[in-house]
């Protein structure tokens, strides 16, 4: 019974590290490739800044808000250089979120192949061996 739970465990161990080291292979090849081979595949929904350095999710900029009506003063006009600014602002941000994110799931990433790999490897290698031991084991002749 002892060695039935042993077993259990080194096989479900080690199926649960090869699993971690697949994805997080998987996760780094993805960003890998949004990097350096697809760099427009996660721009399709991203977040754009418009001429007044406004943020939007749409592939089109927002309207202008019209002018205030019922006496109310309206907003001020920005100069073509406060929406240059702006906008050039807003571009900067995005960029440095962009590259946070990404350095964050590449840290993440690592981490977790980092762990997982070497126990993976560990397991793997105590459950080839018991089973090596099991089989030389079934192979003696039984003494009566």
């Amino acid at each position: 019974m002892k060695n039935t739970i042993r077993q259990i465990y080194f096989y479900a161990a080690t199926l649960i590290f090869l699993i971690m080291s697949v994805i997080a292979t998987i996760s780094l090849l993805n960003l890998a490739l949004k990097t350096f081979v697809f760099p427009k595949a996660d721009m399709a929904y991203g977040q754009r800044c418009d001429e007044t350095g406004n943020v939007y999710y749409d592939v089109r900029p927002m309207p202008v808000a019209e002018p205030a009506k019922d006496g109310q003063p309206a907003a001020k006009e920005l100069t073509a250089e406060e929406k240059a600014e702006r906008k050039a602002d807003c571009e900067r941000v995005l960029a440095e979120q962009k590259s946070a994110e990404r350095q964050r799931d590449l840290v993440q990433n690592l981490s977790m192949l980092i762990v997982a790999a070497p126990l993976f490897w560990i397991h793997f290698k105590w459950v080839q061996k018991e089973r090596e031991t099991e089989l030389k084991m079934g192979d003696e002749p039984k003494k009566a």
